[in-house]
């Protein structure tokens, strides 16, 4: 009987240390992975960084052309971009406004994600363009208190330049946006995230490390 119940500890303390194991063993992976897509995003071109900005505002149901024109002016399309005041990559998202959009403004996919996310709440908040380009300057509470585009010269000067460019991109669409649009009517490629590729290829690497560690867990 005390043999018996020596081996369930056994037992179950082995099946412990594999379940950590494993968990360490995902965490690494994924890490490690996110990391790798994040660095390589830091190589791509200012065309690159524009198609990519298309593709997820249309997505989000946002005019590219204000999209694209929002970033023009906020950071000409440097993902490397800095302010004073810690706004940060092509749409010069600042910590506060990350965190509540909940992406990493470091990386470019989740600056840009972000930027238009947030370019989608102003619009839906004030159902205009240029509230929404007020907003994104100024800040909503601004435009709120001054029920329209705030007073304020450098918040005036921002949105004519932006609708300058809108308006210009309207009339004359970016070469980003025609590649895109002319992607989208050809048969769509389904292309797997390397982050999904790798939650989808943990059940099968968790069985490969259950088995690797399965005789050795006997023997003990």
């Amino acid at each position: 009987m005390i043999q018996n119940n020596n081996y369930s500890e056994r037992k179950e303390e082995n099946m412990r240390i594999l379940d950590l194991k494993k968990t360490l063993f995902f965490i690494l992976i994924t890490l490690v992975s996110l990391n790798s897509v994040c660095m390589a995003q830091y190589s791509s071109s200012k065309t690159v960084i524009k198609e990519k900005i298309v593709r997820y505002s249309l997505e989000q149901g946002v005019d590219p052309a204000l999209a694209l024109s929002i970033a023009q002016q906020e950071s000409k399309f440097n993902k490397n971009a800095r302010s004073a005041q810690g706004a940060v990559g092509v749409f010069q998202l600042v910590p506060s406004t990350a965190r509540a959009l909940k992406i990493d403004p470091y990386c470019l996919n989740g600056n840009i994600i972000g930027g238009v996310k947030y370019l989608k709440l102003m619009q839906d908040n004030f159902g205009s363009i240029e509230l929404a380009i007020a907003a994104y300057n100024a800040g909503p509470g601004a435009v709120k208190r001054h029920r329209g585009v705030p007073p304020y010269s450098q918040t005036r000067a921002y949105v004519r330049k932006i609708m300058a460019n809108y308006n210009y991109l309207k009339a004359n669409p970016d070469p980003a946006m025609l590649k895109v649009a002319k992607q989208k009517q050809a048969p769509e490629i389904i292309r797997i995230p390397s982050e999904t590729a790798i939650f989808l290829a943990k059940p099968a690497i968790a069985d490969a490390f259950v088995k690797m560690n399965h005789t050795k867990q006997v023997i003990e």
